[in-house]
């Protein structure tokens, strides 16, 4: 067993050190709940109110993946019924102030999830991460992780800003544009985005003993961010590829 958050009183106890993100609107939740080498899931970002969502874009290397998502009034349905899912689902939210923060918090059943995740991947200040911190731990005593993104503020200035979470995450690579029709912007996922991963993993590492969790699309990659100090993988473009693909990791 293999705990995420072990300085929390709540804890979060994974089976394997290995936690799959869902696809789009929550898609796949169940079927990862039940898959081999699966720890936890992280569902898809939920916003305080809904933002358009472009369609993924495929690129050389890898694949763009659009901000924007449902909001998380949307989800209250599929929250309901990952509660009683038998892997834990980290509930991901996006918020940019400390009182859409509060109202998101408001409006989920505290006692039903067992972790939250805070994305600050657009975060551009360390204290403006460090305030939206502070606003989630006021009402979330479980277990609290933060997405960071490495052309964010300083990765020393935010980690120090992020000292009141359980656990780092750093699961996607850069911004880009991709798409001949309208220039769709997001993150890079998948190969592409490997070595930059792998280089902000052992640089994170270096600066904190939280747990970090790291972006994977391969067995290989995941070995590798393993070994430059993550203390568990996050599974996202390469499930679809490969569904099957925590149960093969042997971490």
């Amino acid at each position: 067993m293999f705990d995420l958050a072990p300085h929390n009183p709540y804890s979060l106890p994974l089976r394997w050190p290995c936690v799959a993100r869902a696809g789009l609107r929550g898609a796949g939740i169940e079927r990862l709940a039940a898959s081999e080498g699966v720890g936890a899931i992280v569902s898809d970002l939920l916003w305080s109110v809904a933002q358009p969502s472009a369609q993924w874009q495929e690129t050389p290397a890898g694949v763009l993946w659009p901000a924007g998502g449902r909001s998380i009034s949307q989800a209250r349905r599929d929250l309901a019924r990952w509660a009683e899912l038998k892997r834990p689902v980290v509930v991901a939210i996006h918020a940019e102030s400390a009182q859409q923060i509060r109202a998101m918090l408001a409006e989920l059943d505290h006692e039903a999830h067992q972790a939250l995740l805070l994305d600050m991947t657009a975060v551009v200040a360390a204290n403006a991460a460090q305030e939206l911190v502070a606003a989630a731990r006021r009402d979330w005593r479980k277990p609290l992780l933060a997405e960071i993104a490495l052309d964010g503020p300083p990765l020393p200035a935010l980690i120090a800003a992020l000292s009141a979470v359980d656990a780092l995450v750093l699961g996607r690579g850069s911004r880009g544009v991709a798409g001949a029709a309208g220039l769709a912007e997001g993150r890079i996922v998948g190969p592409a985005a490997h070595p930059t991963l792998l280089a902000g993993t052992r640089t994170i590492a270096s600066l904190t003993d939280k747990p970090l969790l790291a972006g994977a699309a391969t067995r290989a990659e995941a070995q590798a961010v393993r070994q430059a100090g993550a203390a568990a993988v996050l599974l996202d473009v390469g499930l679809w590829h490969n569904p099957d693909l925590a149960a093969q990791l042997d971490l």
